[in-house]
């Protein structure tokens, strides 16, 4: 388990132990059936040895085993960053066998939920210089925003099953957001820093501190979430360091297999963006545009330093209200909760965010948001007609007033 202060620093801000908040992590690890029950070692030294934690072997067998750096990025095990195709053969055993390390799925399940990890090929998306190989140089920053640009290393259609993130500088990456581009961008691995807008991506993934690997096969439904091959993906970080010299080589690996799935899912951005008043309590109600049931299986609360509580409401089409989610926010351990929630045609989603003090928008950690990252299917269809929304984050938002 992550213990307090390591959580702080991978916030990027000083320590405070003394005002820390009591934890509610053990009620979180016991309900997330959702979520893949490793969790992520983090490296806590600050010397020039510093080396990069254990994560798991990007290739079709063993997912969970523990490699170096280096071997995450070996285009012979796992597809190379640059779109290199992965030299193993194709996932050959049987997927009606359950996890090794989580137990057999729930009674029903199929497809891609009764995938083992050997049946999966994994892919690392990984910060880096310019050469994909080379850890990102950080160095000194402050709310800085920077985006890579890889191009798909599956060389078809895929369907992602697992995202497990690889945090290597714990106490310089305040978040990651993966995008699918909806148009392809620059090939092989571009890096640029950028302001955080993507009005022509939609959001695949997310790590916050604290959040677990999303696993699809623990809903015991056959959902995943296609990968086009002929587009590109981008890695935005957001840093924050007080180490001229910090460097980081994190980033995700996105198992997949080829099945397509009876249900593709995403994610969509919930919540409220207060840009013209501060205030203790933002709220925003999601009125999706579809005309189909939509299924939500999980929700990431985020919110910044101030951020208190999280409240989301079902609001039905016949005047009835369904509380969801009701819990403390914690800065330091931003955890994914599984829900088992259908709207239907008429129905909406209110997200309600409380702050310790009067806070406003902003994308730094010194001001406030108020984002329920939210994993539904049908994928696309937790949307609505918000234009600011929209062209911030994608086709992938459902904000309102």
């Amino acid at each position: 388990m992550k213990n307090s202060e390591s959580l702080r620093r991978c916030a990027g801000l000083p320590s405070r132990r003394a005002a820390a908040r009591p934890s509610v992590r053990a009620a979180l690890i016991g309900a997330c059936w959702l979520v893949a029950g490793c969790e992520e070692t983090f490296d806590e030294t600050q010397d020039d040895e510093r080396t990069t934690p254990a994560s798991m072997q990007p290739t079709q067998s063993g997912v969970n085993a523990p490699i170096d750096a280096s071997a995450r990025d070996s285009p012979a095990t796992s597809g190379g960053l640059d779109g290199t195709p992965p030299v193993a053969e194709p996932p050959t055993s049987s997927a009606s066998a359950p996890m090794p390390d989580a137990g057999a799925p729930p009674t029903g399940a199929t497809a891609l939920a009764g995938l083992r990890d050997e049946d999966l090929t994994c892919y690392p998306l990984l910060a880096h210089s310019g050469d994909r190989k080379t850890p990102y140089k950080v160095g000194a920053a402050k709310d800085t925003y920077v985006a890579f640009t890889f191009a798909a290393p599956w060389q078809e259609t895929s369907y992602a099953v697992l995202f497990r993130p690889v945090i290597d500088n714990s106490m310089a990456v305040h978040h990651w957001l993966l995008y699918q581009d909806n148009t392809a961008g620059t090939p092989g691995g571009g890096v640029v820093e950028i302001l955080g807008v993507h009005p022509d991506s939609q959001l695949i993934a997310a790590w916050t501190p604290g959040t677990d690997p999303l696993d699809f096969r623990r809903t015991g439904l056959d959902v995943g979430l296609e990968l086009p091959h002929d587009t590109t993906y981008t890695l935005e970080f957001h840093y924050n360091s007080s180490d001229p010299g910090a460097v980081d080589r994190s980033g995700v690996e996105v198992c997949t297999h080829r099945r397509k799935p009876a249900h593709a899912a995403g994610y969509s951005w919930l919540g409220s963006e207060n840009y013209l008043f501060p205030s203790t309590s933002w709220t925003g109600t999601c009125r999706p545009t579809a005309t189909e049931p939509i299924h939500i299986l999980a929700i990431v609360p985020h919110m910044h330093y101030k951020g208190r509580h999280m409240k989301a409401t079902l609001n039905r089409a016949d005047g009835s209200h369904e509380v969801f989610h009701d819990r403390d926010f914690d800065f330091y351990y931003e955890s994914m909760y599984p829900v088992d929630v259908t709207l239907q045609p008429g129905d909406s989603v209110t997200t309600e965010c409380t702050y310790s003090e009067p806070m406003i928008y902003g994308p730094g950690v010194d001001a406030e948001m108020c984002y329920m990252f939210t994993v539904a299917y049908p994928r696309g269809a937790l949307v609505s007609a918000d234009l600011v929304g929209g062209f911030i984050h994608g086709g992938t938002s459902c904000f309102g007033e």
